[in-house]
């Protein structure tokens, strides 16, 4: 009977620490760090990209970025982990966080972990803006979004919606707001 207790007393103190040290951040674009998480390679490469992604509901960066992470879940396999309900997180996405928490002491989000490469991003500019850049020279991959008769970089849609100062995008089905020099 203590040994059923055990592996749920230990499930409750990690979810607990990891609510505890879990806060929003939004880190300055120049302060965009990338990191390794060395863990050991699995036998079995799968050849799509999968990521990881941590938010809370309350975390105002999260709400900016989701559009994003909605859009790259068309494109990618994305596993959403809420951070205030660890309890829903897939064994990877625990796995990853307790991995994360090891290495820096602490837990913020957004975060994504671009799982077949071990690398992650943490805070919004660094998943708007690195994680976009670092898809495109590892796999030789572009993310763009359609508008009129252009291409653009989702990062671009968040330059422009930042320097207007008016809302990030709700979606990337763009209503041409910044590229048509209106405001919707």
């Amino acid at each position: 009977m203590l040994q059923k207790k055990k592996p749920r007393f230990v499930l409750l103190l990690i979810i607990l620490i990891l609510t505890i040290l879990s806060f929003c951040i939004e880190e300055k674009k120049s302060e965009i760090e990338f990191y390794n998480i060395d863990i050991e390679k699995q036998e079995e490469k799968i050849p799509e990209i999968t990521l990881i992604y941590y938010y809370n509901p309350d975390c105002p960066f999260c709400r900016a970025i989701n559009p994003y992470i909605y859009y790259l879940d068309d494109k990618f396999n994305v596993d959403y982990c809420n951070v205030k309900s660890p309890n829903n997180c897939s064994k990877d996405a625990l796995m990853y966080m307790m991995l994360i928490l090891n290495k820096t002491g602490g837990f913020a989000v957004p975060t994504i972990v671009l799982k077949e490469k071990n690398i992650v991003f943490q805070g919004f500019n660094s998943i708007a803006y690195g994680l976009e850049d670092f898809i495109e020279k590892e796999y030789n991959y572009s993310i763009r979004i359609f508008v009129g008769d252009k291409f653009y970089r989702p990062s671009q849609c968040y330059t422009c919606h930042i320097e207007r100062k008016i809302n990030m995008p709700k979606n990337f089905t763009c209503s041409n707001c910044c590229h048509a020099g209106t405001v919707s």
